[in-house]
């Protein structure tokens, strides 16, 4: 069966989903799309082990290292020796921790860590100054990374289906990277209550906060503090 696509929200996961492909109509139209992650090869497969050094060695000159849904024989810090990388996706990987030498890769601009394990970055993470999207959603994290602070050219940081409960300190984090402008916290059921800094944020453009048990008090919170902002409920 097709479907016709003709309007998607601000975003959209398809992880498990058996999609084969995607029709948009010449009407389609989403003005306030800004993540759409449609990984087909996790549909339908169990993870495969993958032996990390060969595969870096095959990835030659290229700036992407994309590995989703699979298991490694060896440390994930020999990522470290392949400086040209520009972008990293590893995603459902079972992922516990990510090593310090990742430091090294000071030319990323993308990091894609969804569905693993992740509780925290490591201070490393503080020399991605070329970084611009960080996608950490579906890890157990209870609050934001100090290692991300600062970091002045990331736009788009995704915490959907995290353990965060958005507290003050989280807030001061997300206040001091200059260039965001989008926040993903939908869907964090620790998500109940509203910091009384978040008028900070009223920089963003956009803040997805779908699936939360924010209640109506706490709505009409962020709504008075961030009056600008695009929030998408």
């Amino acid at each position: 069966m097709q479907h016709l696509i003709k309007q998607i929200p601000s975003s959209i996961k398809l992880f498990f989903h058996s999609l084969t492909q995607m029709i948009f109509g010449t009407s389609f139209r989403s003005i306030y799309l800004t993540i759409l992650v449609l990984p087909l090869a996790f549909n339908h497969c169990d993870p495969k082990q993958v032996n990390l050094q060969e595969h870096l060695v095959s990835l030659g000159s290229s700036e992407k290292l994309s590995l989703n849904h699979k298991r490694f024989n060896d440390s994930l810090s020999i990522i470290s020796s392949v400086p040209q990388l520009t972008e990293i996706e590893l995603n459902y990987d079972a992922i516990q921790t990510i090593p310090e030498e990742w430091g090294n890769l000071k030319r990323l601009k993308k990091i894609s860590l969804y569905g693993n394990q992740l509780k925290e970055l490591p201070t490393s993470f503080q020399n991605f100054q070329d970084l611009e999207i960080l996608l950490l959603g579906m890890n157990p994290l209870e609050k934001i990374p100090h290692s991300i602070q600062g970091l002045p050219k990331l736009k788009i940081l995704s915490l959907d289906e995290t353990k965060l409960q958005l507290t003050e300190e989280d807030v001061k984090i997300l206040a001091s990277l200059p260039s965001l402008e989008i926040l993903d916290l939908s869907e964090n059921s620790s998500l109940t209550k509203i910091p009384e800094n978040i008028s900070e944020l009223n920089f963003l453009k956009s803040i997805l906060l779908k699936k939360n048990k924010l209640n109506e008090d706490e709505r009409k919170k962020i709504f008075a503090a961030l009056p600008k902002v695009h929030l998408s409920k």
